[in-house]
């Protein structure tokens, strides 16, 4: 393989889609919403989808910075499937120290 699909096994210092930052950013309030045939209470960004999944990105250092979360699928062994799979990612807006974004991967 070449790129990072190469290196999906080894240990690396900065592992792909690692960014570097001049701060710290908490994961919280994670969730995983099936989504039915009425999008009642779920966010926009949402609707329409089969599955969502959210999460609150807060952040927890003394710098402001932006986030950008990315949100990885695996599949059993067998299905000729990578073993991961980049389904979404979102980009925070600038967040002060201790501020938070919601966000949402349909």
């Amino acid at each position: 393989f070449v790129g990072f699909h190469g290196l999906e096994d080894k240990d690396v210092i900065f592992p792909f889609g690692h960014g570097l930052s001049y701060t710290n950013f908490a994961y919280t309030l994670l969730e995983l919403a099936a989504v039915g045939t009425a999008d009642v209470g779920l966010p926009q960004d949402c609707w329409g989808a089969v599955v969502c999944v959210r999460a609150r990105i807060t952040n927890s250092g003394a710098t402001a910075g932006i986030e950008v979360p990315q949100l990885y699928l695996g599949f059993p062994d067998g299905l000729g499937e990578p073993p991961k799979v980049l389904r979404g990612f979102a980009r925070t807006p600038m967040l002060s120290p201790g501020a938070s974004a919601d966000i949402a991967f349909p």
